[in-house]
């Protein structure tokens, strides 16, 4: 029976820097076997699955492939966006592959993995308002995470926890989805735990932790140098308690933004070259045991903080950023903060200045 087998190549605007190619087949029930060559598509037929929509099955994976040529071995992607719907449960096959993204999927309520254990490049999921679980039990490296918009995934199953954590290995070279190193938003994870290279710098990538209500603990271990900016923000907001956020290896940063957060912990901290802003959160105590200097520190509006301690702070030092320059140490209008001691250290930056404002008696 003769089938017509749609092969175009997937323009390089999307998400991946490679020439892949994307194989379609207007019907719901067949598995292709695709070889890495640029114009022969190998199909047969599989009678035994049907999936709503234009859905590609694969013998490597269940959705669309795009099979990215000189490789070796030749590693597969997953691509599945809304020109492609699946329904229910999604399962990947395989044990490495080169990106799992999929865009805008109303009806897929869990993706499972059982046997990926490394994605050479990311994972990029946004906008699966029904999916509830992700499970990837063997996962051990991925260069980049992005889930955003999938406001029902609570099971974040697999290595995503304290005692068996993923490993993020990407670089201050890689470039990928806007140079999102880590990007976790509007889902309602419960808990993350991951881990970075140890002494990989990330460049001018962004990791944000944006908007999660369930977040009880977000740590990200082995990062020493951060990326650009560190966003961690607006997450808790259905806990009694707010988030507790963890960088336990980081020592430089450039931009550190963190808010709500019930407690934070960033003790190997020695500079932020560009501006350290710890705002809106719940802890009674804030411990900066090794920050030497920093672009701007704003301890600001934690309406229960007692406490600051920072003893071996020294000072704030020049940076530009759009408009605005450093030398800022402000703490302020945090209700409960009645007194604060500068460090024996601290000298205000030529040019710079001190902001004390709220309750303070001494």
């Amino acid at each position: 029976m003769l089938m017509f087998v749609v092969v175009r190549k997937l323009p390089h605007s999307l998400f991946h820097k490679k020439q892949s190619i994307m194989v379609r087949l207007c019907t719901a029930t067949w598995i292709i076997s695709a070889f890495a060559f640029p114009q022969i598509v190998f199909a047969r037929q599989y009678r035994d699955l049907s999936l709503l929509g234009r859905v590609v099955k694969s013998n490597l994976v269940t959705v669309g492939v795009h099979v990215a040529r000189n490789l070796s071995p030749p590693t597969a992607g997953v691509y599945l966006d809304y020109q492609n719907i699946h329904n229910g449960s999604l399962r990947i096959n395989g044990t490495s592959l080169e990106y799992i993204t999929i865009l805008s999927q109303p009806y897929i309520t869990e993706i499972i993995a059982p046997n990926v254990e490394v994605i050479t490049e990311s994972i990029y999921i946004v906008d699966l308002p029904l999916l509830k679980r992700l499970w990837f039990p063997k996962l051990r490296e991925v260069k980049g995470i992005s889930i955003r918009d999938a406001p029902l995934l609570s099971q974040l199953s697999g290595n995503f926890s304290p005692g068996n954590r993923v490993t993020l290995t990407s670089t201050a070279d890689d470039e990928y989805n806007g140079n999102e190193k880590l990007v976790i938003s509007n889902t309602a994870i419960k808990a993350l735990s991951l881990n970075s290279v140890p002494g990989v710098g990330l460049g001018d990538g962004t990791i944000q932790i944006l908007n999660n209500p369930y977040l009880e603990k977000f740590t990200l271990s082995g990062l020493v140098r951060g990326p650009r900016e560190i966003e961690v923000s607006d997450n808790g907001a259905k806990l009694k308690t707010r988030t507790q956020v963890s960088f336990p290896d980081l020592e430089t940063s450039w931009q550190l933004d963190i808010n709500f957060a019930s407690r934070i912990n960033i003790p190997q901290l020695r500079n932020s070259s560009g501006t350290l802003r710890l705002w809106k959160s719940t802890m009674k105590n804030l411990e900066l045991p090794t920050l030497v200097n920093a672009g701007a520190v704003v301890i600001l509006l934690n309406p229960k903080l007692e406490r600051i301690e920072m003893p071996v702070f020294e000072t704030t030092i020049r940076y530009a950023e759009g408009d605005g320059t450093g030398y800022v140490l402000g703490i302020y209008d945090n209700d409960k903060l009645t007194s604060w001691t500068a460090p024996p250290r601290y000298r205000p930056s030529p040019g710079g200045e001190t902001v004390l404002y709220g309750n303070f008696k001494k």
